[in-house]
């Protein structure tokens, strides 16, 4: 698992300044499986820093609370390697407690089935579980009316070169309103 060892002032000029001006016009965002131990404080019963993915201090606390994000949060892929050390389905109900509204389980379909009987046992054994269930249900259903009801055509696409200098324009626009320094060769 990646380890970001940055303080809270640095992290929140730095990696977190796209993250608190985009939030408002964002619908969703994935929070990664990296730990960041100088903003989490908080250690896991191996040892072992908690990823941001289950982190209720970076996700509700921070990113939810004090950035302002009100979309979905998606958590990382709940198979990936840097969540070893503890079953899928801890990791999907440590991921919901955290603040996470829709949980990734991207390469086995036997894994989907035992993530959902976990979390359905959990939400019968604890209603303050969920109600967190119903609030991420509610929160996916508000952002899907807001899209299409029919799936759209993408619109073809000729000339590459002007979306890539659109996005070299934006890019430094976004470094500039964010005080982000070009990256090192």
């Amino acid at each position: 698992m990646p380890c970001i060892d940055k303080s809270e002032s640095e992290m929140w000029e730095t990696d977190l300044a796209p993250f608190r001006a985009l939030a408002p016009r964002l619908p969703m965002i994935m929070v990664a499986h990296a730990a960041y131990p100088l903003l989490e404080g908080k250690w896991s019963a191996n040892g072992t820093t908690l990823p941001a993915s289950l982190s209720f201090i970076l996700i509700s606390a921070l990113l939810q609370h004090r950035i302002g994000f009100s979309g979905l949060v998606l958590s990382d892929d709940l198979e990936m390697g840097a969540l070893e050390g503890r079953s899928i389905e801890q990791a999907a109900i440590d991921a919901l407690w955290a603040g996470c509204d829709l949980l990734l389980v991207c390469r086995k379909a036997h894994n989907v089935r035992r993530v959902c009987e976990a979390l359905r046992q959990e939400a019968e054994r604890d209603s303050g579980f969920r109600a967190l269930i119903e609030q991420a249900a509610a929160k996916v259903l508000r952002l899907r009316q807001t899209l299409p009801s029919r799936p759209v055509a993408a619109r073809p696409f000729s000339d590459w070169s002007v979306l890539r200098q659109q996005i070299q324009e934006l890019t430094a626009v976004v470094r500039a309103r964010c005080a982000i320094s070009e990256p090192r060769p």
